[in-house]
């Protein structure tokens, strides 16, 4: 099958099945550990399709999971993908300090660090939560270490959104420092007269393939990356489902047996890639700056 030329990105955030935002039965670390941990197995089935298409991607690895699987990480960093920081306790930057923020950030770092023996360079914060109000947070990013972010929705977003960026790479400077950081906002597209993200999580699972893949070819044809994300519990339609009202549960749990297949299909037809790979391979591209 031919493939476009561009190159997109491919993103999976680590987290287990229980890792849903925004829950009171499931959001605190001693809550988890009495959980049934899914996230080994489910990842590793994504590992093996990565393989089977010879596929590179980049992986926000939550660093409470990293603690507890040190080998599954190993794993995603030995067959070549991006191993990047998903922070450690998956709170959203809306509830927390700047101080709690930057202290959140180092310790997912040296987790990570000290399994690889590599710093990762890469971050996403859960659940898009970086906002108009809270954009400092894209600083501290830059500020631990990090050179590429994807924790922009830009546009509204129920734990948060960006409505300043749009789905376009760009090089993000602060007025105060020298720092700089390439932000990868997740891509969203026009669909039936609103802006919607059409390339991850419950959007993918939700939205017909033909409809996806129109607008991918849309990007291609814009010459834009798609900036994709899942997680491993989307490929796990018999695992546990979590107690939530019923509009929340369509979102987290409609057509999760539909995500394999349809990631499949972008796979065979589409290029995909890590953030640190595309930004190696195009580190020559002119990127438009965003100034905070």
């Amino acid at each position: 099958m031919n493939k476009s030329n561009i190159i997109n990105l491919l993103t999976f955030d680590i987290e287990d099945w229980f890792h849903i935002l925004d829950l009171p039965g499931t959001n605190s670390a001693d809550q988890w550990k009495e959980l049934e941990s899914r996230v080994k197995k489910n990842t590793n089935k994504i590992l093996d399709l990565l393989d089977q298409y010879q596929t590179k991607a980049t992986f926000f690895i939550l660093g409470w999971i990293a603690e507890r699987h040190p080998d599954l990480v190993l794993e995603i960093y030995k067959k070549g993908h991006e191993v990047a920081s998903h922070g450690y306790g998956h709170q959203m930057v809306t509830s927390l300090s700047k101080n709690e923020f930057r202290q959140d950030l180092l310790k997912s770092r040296e987790i990570l660090k000290n399994i690889t023996g590599e710093y990762p360079v890469s971050y996403r914060c859960p659940g898009f939560s970086i906002t108009r109000e809270n954009d400092w947070a894209l600083e501290e990013i830059a500020k631990c270490g990090f050179l590429y972010d994807a924790s922009i929705y830009p546009g509204k977003h129920g734990h948060g959104g960006h409505p300043l960026f749009d789905s376009k790479i760009v090089k993000v400077q602060f007025k105060a420092t020298k720092n700089e950081l390439v932000e990868f906002p997740v891509s969203v597209a026009s669909i039936l007269g609103k802006e919607m993200c059409f390339s991850g999580g419950g959007y993918l699972r939700l939205l017909p393939l033909f409809l996806i893949q129109r607008k991918f070819n849309e990007f291609a044809t814009a010459d834009k990356s798609v900036v994709t994300y899942l997680h491993p519990r989307e490929f796990d339609p018999n695992g546990p489902k979590l107690d939530m009202p019923l509009k929340r549960k369509f979102r987290s749990y409609v057509n999760v047996n539909s995500a394999e297949k349809k990631m499949i299909c972008l796979l065979q037809k589409y290029n995909f890639t890590s953030l640190r790979h595309y930004f190696i391979r195009f580190s020559s591209k002119r990127y438009r700056t965003f100034i905070i």
